[in-house]
């Protein structure tokens, strides 16, 4: 049983890359990460040897710090959640080994809702109060994953990836702002864990399909799934403060006449947004610009405005909102607006620039 646990967590390390990013998220790190390491830790104690020594280990124990928002919030990309459970002995056991931030609460039995007895008996035996690490770095990038983070009063998120991952969202050049301990412009995270959710309908629902992210729909047609429709990097990278993030979205698509689509974010830390997308075309393209958040946004001709705490600003006279109202990962009603700015793309090459403020 040793050897062949020992082939199954081999297996498991293989499925991370050297940046130690999740990309099914926080949730799933916690679920996989989790048992990985009580697993290690139980066969330590046996054996003496350490699975925990492994190079890539201290990176995927670093991952939720590294893509924390602040306040208990955590990037909700793939079939994530904003604020997932950590269990404090987990927490507590990888500060000890690797200096990672401990938890930060009194653990409660019931934080768990399913009372899994790994997390359980391991926060009632490992749990103990540690000293805090240093103030963590406000910017992180993910090269394996291509996500990019900044966190601080204001918080901003993006990513790139491919469009096959593990429980896998239409979602490269997608991103979210967070402010005042919520994503606005946000990511609707898990949907409602039904047997059509993993079969070949799963792009029919909301959560995962492109149009329930902030991303191009180009010419009436939404990004694809696959692993070769891949988003690359161009440019990652911090000038002066500013976090610059470059995208080439062009395999996303198949569109007859779209010759290249790269979106670059410019993300300013006192809470501004340059979204820009540049597209070269051999004709012209009717192209919808999607933002997706649970707070309705208020339209002028001049901005749209999510209760005070996030504006575009830019002329929208034909923007539109449409309200969708589709069921949480817990089978709960979730209301969903879906803010469309409709704009035109010549041929040739044209810009289109977007600016979010955030309050």
């Amino acid at each position: 049983m040793l050897d062949r646990s020992r082939r199954a967590m081999a297996s498991y390390l293989a499925g991370f890359g050297d940046d130690g990013g999740c990309a099914e998220g926080v949730d799933y790190w916690v679920y996989g990460f989790g048992y990985f390491v009580y697993f290690a830790e139980a066969l330590r104690a046996y054996t003496g040897e350490d699975l925990l020594a492994a190079p890539k280990v201290r990176e995927i124990a670093a991952f939720p710090h590294r893509v924390a928002l602040g306040g208990g919030a955590y990037v909700p990309f793939s079939d994530g959640s904003e604020r997932p459970w950590l269990p404090a002995g987990l927490l507590t056991r990888l500060s000890e080994r690797f200096g990672t931030p401990p938890p930060s609460v009194v653990p409660s039995l019931h934080d768990d809702h399913c009372y899994r007895w790994g997390h359980l008996s391991r926060t009632l035996s490992w749990h103990r109060p540690l000293p805090v690490p240093d103030e963590a770095e406000t910017s992180s990038y993910l090269p394996d994953l291509g996500w990019a983070v900044h966190r601080g009063r204001y918080a901003f998120a993006a990513k790139g990836g491919h469009n096959d991952e593990p429980h896998n969202h239409n979602d490269l050049g997608h991103f979210v702002l967070h402010t005042h301990g919520e994503s606005v412009l946000d990511d609707l995270g898990a949907g409602e864990y039904t047997a059509e959710y993993f079969r070949a309908g799963r792009y029919d629902a909301l959560q995962p399909s492109a149009l329930g992210h902030s991303v191009p729909v180009v010419d009436g047609q939404a990004q694809l799934p696959g692993r070769d429709r891949a988003a690359k990097v161009l440019h990652h990278g911090l000038d002066g403060g500013t976090l610059c993030f470059d995208l080439d979205l062009t395999s996303a698509y198949r569109v007859a006449g779209l010759r290249s689509l790269v979106r670059r974010f410019r993300w300013f830390p006192e809470g501004r947004l340059e979204l820009t997308d540049e597209i070269d075309a051999e004709r012209a393209l009717p192209i919808d610009e999607i933002f997706i958040s649970r707070r309705r946004p208020v339209l002028s001709a001049a901005s749209a405005d999510w209760d005070g705490l996030v504006r575009l600003v830019r002329s929208l006279p034909q923007a539109s909102v449409e309200e969708l109202l589709t069921t949480d990962h817990h089978g709960r009603p979730d209301h969903v607006y879906r803010l469309r700015c409709p704009v035109l793309a010549p041929a040739g090459r044209s810009v289109h620039r977007f600016v979010f403020e955030l309050r």
